[in-house]
């Protein structure tokens, strides 16, 4: 969505699906955003009470790799045919485009992190780190290179899969140019040896949470392919199916959210790039198109960017807060988990109407005047 300079955007722009959006996936976005901010507070707080549902809060980092299933559906849908032979002019397009969506708002809340870090540095809290280790931990955040070479220094952690995204759009050309002629059988064949691969990463590593290195590009590369490859199978379904979708999408979740649960990692995996597949065969879906759930979903980029930071004052300010009116704000999982969504929520209302939306759209207007002198 592009807007002329000093045009207002109402709220509720963010909760309106948009032509041709597949609504059931900006859901999951929201679901897969709000799971991580959860399984960071969870990290964050001293108790984590919530029954049956703290193993599931604990597995939270699983929902990053439903992000990247995402990511490589909707970009090969999107772009797969334009990028199956692609002119010089389509690639820089393509490249152009996703660096505008990407960068403002990963350098707004990169930069509003280093603040925050140093403000709780200064507070004689957290990890103390010399100046010039700052300073290359910052030149290699502004380059997006510090997953890759598993930094120890992380302002704002969720930026590492960022930065390993940037690296699958770079591949998404070479990937569409050698995945969109396959055969539907070369398509599932491709899809087991992958999962194949995913299986040896969870036996190798022990874990699917791993944020730096070359494990870090492999699990980002893993899940974009995969959700690439899902777009293509998806397109040869028999369209009278799409009347199924939504019940076994329903069922598929609620298998996802088992298998996490329980500690079945793969299974869940599988269960979730399935889900993502069948979803997508009917484009609309009337609880999606709901408020709640279009909205965490419209704004799952900037929440997921954003709860970090507000997570860090949070902290800060419940303990504080705690501190003198013995009221339950940090020491209470439940609370300072809700204190600490809302927040976040609020944050990234703000951050997509000014950064996502109005800030993009200022960037992407100058560079392009700048073309046309």
């Amino acid at each position: 969505m592009i807007i002329r300079k000093n045009q207002a955007i109402p709220l509720a722009e963010v909760v309106c699906p948009e032509a041709g959006e597949i609504t059931a996936h900006t859901a999951l976005r929201g679901l897969a955003a709000l799971m991580v901010v959860l399984y960071h507070c969870a990290l964050t707080s001293p108790d984590v009470t919530l029954g049956p549902l703290t193993a599931l809060v604990q597995r939270g980092y699983l929902f990053v790799d439903i992000f990247f299933i995402l990511s490589g559906f909707i970009l090969m849908r999107r772009y797969g045919a334009s990028l199956a032979h692609p002119s010089r002019n389509d690639l820089l397009q393509f490249w152009r485009r996703r660096l505008l969506r990407i960068y403002p708002p990963y350098i707004v809340w990169l930069t509003l992190a280093i603040l925050v870090w140093f403000l709780v540095g200064m507070r004689g809290e957290g990890p103390q780190y010399e100046a010039d280790e700052h300073l290359a931990s910052i030149v290699l955040h502004a380059t997006m290179l510090q997953s890759i070479l598993g930094l120890e220094i992380q302002y704002n952690v969720p930026l590492w899969s960022i930065a390993m995204e940037m690296a699958a759009y770079l591949l998404l050309p070479l990937f569409a140019m050698s995945l969109v002629p396959l055969s539907r059988s070369g398509i599932c064949i491709l899809i087991v040896i992958l999962l194949g691969g995913v299986w040896l990463f969870i036996r190798h590593y022990g874990t699917l949470d791993v944020i730096g290195g070359p494990g870090a590009l492999a699990r980002c590369l893993l899940g974009f392919c995969l959700g690439a490859l899902s777009s293509l199978l998806s397109s040869t379904v028999p369209k009278g199916l799409a009347r199924w979708s939504r019940p076994t999408s329903f069922f598929m979740l609620a298998l996802t959210l088992l298998a996490f649960t329980t500690g079945h990692i793969f299974m869940g995996y599988c269960t979730a790039l399935g889900m993502v597949m069948i979803s997508s065969l009917q484009t609309t879906s009337s609880w999606t198109r709901t408020w709640l759930p279009m909205l965490l979903g419209r704004v799952s980029f900037s929440l997921y960017l954003a709860h970090i930071p507000v997570m860090s004052v949070m902290v800060l300010v419940t303990a504080k807060l705690e501190s003198t009116s013995d009221l339950p704000l940090f020491s209470s999982f439940p609370v300072f988990a809700t204190l600490v969504v809302v927040a976040s929520v609020l944050a990234a209302v703000l951050s997509w109407k000014y950064v996502e939306v109005g800030l993009t759209a200022r960037v992407g207007s100058v560079l392009g005047r700048q073309r046309m002198a």
